[in-house]
């Protein structure tokens, strides 16, 4: 006569084959969304080849910012199912992409792209869209990409290769590990720009390294990852073009006022509303202050961005100034503004992208001409 399974065989069985259960379907969940990763770099990969088709078509230029959706400028160079994430639950067409396309490329000629293998041209966009384009934003901490493969992003290059990058520390981090950035090397990503108080936050730049006046006796400072050494601001005196060191106290030596020993210093609130920092500027006599600069020493071959934040001091009794912004290491990139003093004080912001080798030293440095008083350093952000 046969014997059947006790209770106690049967529980035994049910309890390997949930245990069975919970070692294989993580492992099951993670080959199927391996295998919609591939389909996104698939999906990237035609899109980037279409985007380059588009600009062969457009004298060598990427599509203007029309202010719909960015693939529905690419509906003629494909069909719409590229544009659908199949690990998203939506269905993703060209008037409603799930990938971000980078805004800095809007309406720029390719040559502009000095290394396309390194610059982001699409990649997972964060939905709902934050903007009405669905393009990625190059001024926000995670650029609007969605980590959402296994805790990474896909995306594409302009020169049309795809990459995956795993994102823990975030995003920024994980692009840089790919070799890939938001920004073109060696450009002028935003030009100088004047805002009167009280400013935009600037909070969501510099989140990588940064150099902060935070009182009239203080500054704030962080080095970069992708940099070595400890961040230093050397100001440049109007009258001889001497370059003085921040560890040289008859230069750096606060006060709300002016100084007979040191730089003119003014306190403010700036870059958010619990920040003090400093209006900057020269000093009286031979001390004024033409200028500042920051040796930056790399450590590796990514592109990377520099924002500079001045803040010129308001007085009446002064015409202005041209402050010119400058990145120099194995090419020089500048752009200018004129800096004027109203009855509200302005703060000034220009962004620029910079590129080199492991070791090598870029320096960050903004001029004043002619000589002045009052068109100081207030910040520089580094990304």
């Amino acid at each position: 006569m046969r014997r059947g399974f006790t209770l106690i065989e049967l529980l035994v069985v049910i309890a390997i084959i949930a245990i069975l259960a919970a070692i294989l379907f993580p492992v099951f969940a993670k080959a199927r969304e391996k295998a919609r990763q591939t389909q996104c770099l698939n999906n990237l990969r035609q899109i980037s080849a279409a985007a380059a088709m588009y600009a062969q078509d457009h004298e060598e230029m990427f599509f203007p910012d029309g202010g719909q959706a960015w693939a529905a400028a690419l509906t003629a160079y494909n069909g719409p199912s590229i544009y659908d994430c199949p690990t998203k639950t939506g269905k993703g067409t060209n008037t409603a992409p799930e990938y971000g396309v980078n805004p800095i490329l809007f309406g720029r000629a390719m040559g502009d792209v000095d290394s396309p293998d390194a610059m982001v041209l699409a990649a997972d966009l964060k939905l709902p869209a934050a903007r009405t384009n669905f393009s990625l934003r190059a001024d926000s901490l995670t650029y609007d990409m969605d980590p959402r493969h296994l805790t990474g992003v896909v995306a594409a290059a302009v020169d049309g290769h795809v990459a995956y990058a795993t994102t823990p520390g975030g995003v920024r981090q994980g692009l840089a590990r790919a070799g890939l950035s938001m920004w073109p090397g060696w450009s002028v990503v935003m030009e100088p720009v004047s805002d009167t108080e009280p400013i935009t936050d600037l909070s969501t730049w510099g989140q990588d390294g940064y150099w902060i006046a935070t009182s009239s006796t203080a500054v704030s400072k962080k080095t970069p990852f992708w940099a070595t050494g400890t961040l230093a601001v050397n100001t440049i005196n109007a009258s001889d073009g001497v370059v003085h060191p921040e560890t040289d106290t008859a230069w750096w030596q606060g006060s709300d006022g002016y100084l007979s020993s040191g730089v003119y210093c003014y306190a403010k609130t700036i870059l958010g509303s619990n920040t003090t920092a400093i209006y900057a500027a020269g000093g009286p006599g031979d001390r004024t202050q033409g200028g500042a600069e920051i040796p930056i020493t790399l450590a590796d071959t990514n592109t990377h961005a520099v924002t500079f934040v001045l803040t010129p001091h308001r007085d009446l009794d002064w015409g202005g100034c041209t402050a010119t912004f400058e990145v120099a290491g194995s090419r020089t990139v500048s752009t200018q503004i004129l800096v004027q003093r109203s009855l509200t004080a302005n703060t000034i912001v220009a962004r620029l992208s910079f590129r080199g080798g492991s070791g090598t030293v870029v320096t960050a440095r903004v001029r004043y001409s002619p000589n002045n008083r009052c068109a100081g350093l207030t910040a520089i952000l580094l990304d």
